[in-house]
């Protein structure tokens, strides 16, 4: 897309309207009426309710998964996710599993060992998270 020339020339009207450098969820670094719009059309666009953007991938995954992720929860992690995905489950709170990567069958054995001891306690939440 860098070398097309009608992103080149919307990129350069944009950035003379409302400069550069805010970044981040909405309310820490600021929003722009640009930051809006692309949030209603990218909801518009999946059919949901809202949306958000972030102006960095490592700020996405500390700042959502702790939002479903709490103390109490079960969550059982490929070790191969990514550091950005091991913090946000590390912060979280929630008592984590970790299985080998893209390993099924060690997967499987922990949700079997998980299996019994939920069966017998209180219900808790529980998580798999992966990433390609």
């Amino acid at each position: 897309m860098s070398n097309n020339e009608i992103v080149k020339a919307d990129a350069i009207s944009k950035i003379k309207e409302v400069g550069v450098g805010a970044c981040g969820p909405p309310n820490f670094y600021g929003t722009q009426d640009s930051h809006v719009r692309v949030c209603e059309d990218l909801s518009r666009f999946l059919g949901a309710e809202k949306g958000i953007i972030y102006g960095q991938d490592f700020c996405t995954a500390t700042s959502v998964l702790p939002c479903f992720l709490k103390r109490g929860d079960i969550v059982v992690v490929d070790g191969g996710v990514s550091l950005t995905l091991q913090k946000a489950v590390l912060i979280s709170r929630c008592s984590v599993e970790w299985y080998n990567h893209n390993d099924l069958d060690h997967l499987e054995r922990i949700l079997t060992s998980l299996k019994e001891d939920l069966d017998e306690g209180p219900i808790v939440r529980r998580f798999i998270v992966t990433e390609d």
